[in-house]
C-alpha cells in the first residue's frame, strides 16, 4: 500500500511541475498571436446608415439574429435595432475587452475616403468608385481607426 501511495505521489509532483511548465510554455513563449481586424459597418452619420451599414442593420434586424449583435447595439422591437460603433466610449471598451482576452494587435480595414458628392483628388479612389457595383461612397471609412488612435486605452498595445 505505501509503494502504491508514493508512485501515486510522485506521479501528482509530476503531473503538477508539467502542468506548470507547459502553461507556461503556451502563456508566454510559444503562444501564437492573435489580432483583431476591424471592419467597421456598424456606424450612423448625421443619424443615417451608410449603405453597407444599412445592409448590415437590416440584416441584423430580425429577432432570430438579435443574438449576435454586437454589446453597443439597441433593439428597438423585434423587427429594428439601431447599430452605431462610430462613439469613442465604444471603442474604448472594446479596447479594454481586447486586452483582458489577451488580442496581441489591431488591423483595421478602410476604404477611400471622399468629399461630398463623392469627389476625390485620388486617382485610386475614384477607379475604385468607379469599378464598384453600387458605387459605395463611404463620408467616414476610417472611424474606428481614428477612434482607436485617440483612445485613452491605446497604450495597452
Amino acid at each position: 500500500m505505501s509503494e502504491m501511495l508514493l508512485s501515486f505521489n510522485i506521479f501528482c509532483i509530476f503531473l503538477c511541475t508539467w502542468s506548470f511548465v507547459v502553461t507556461s510554455k503556451v502563456n508566454n513563449i510559444n503562444r501564437p498571436t492573435v489580432g483583431i481586424i476591424r471592419w467597421d459597418a456598424w456606424n450612423l452619420i448625421n443619424g443615417q446608415y451608410d449603405a453597407i451599414s444599412y445592409y448590415f442593420h437590416r440584416a441584423m434586424s430580425p429577432e432570430h439574429f438579435h443574438y449576435r449583435l454586437p454589446f453597443f447595439a439597441k433593439v428597438n422591437s423585434d423587427t429594428n435595432v439601431t447599430i452605431n460603433g462610430d462613439m469613442q466610449e465604444i471603442m474604448d471598451q472594446e479596447i479594454v475587452y481586447a486586452r483582458y482576452a489577451g488580442f496581441d494587435y489591431w488591423a483595421f480595414d478602410t476604404y477611400c475616403a471622399f468629399g461630398s458628392n463623392c469627389t476625390t483628388n485620388s486617382v485610386y479612389c475614384t477607379q475604385y468608385y468607379n469599378q464598384t457595383a453600387n458605387r459605395y461612397c463611404p463620408q467616414n471609412p476610417a472611424y474606428g481607426l481614428y477612434r482607436y488612435l485617440s483612445s485613452k486605452y491605446i497604450s495597452f498595445y
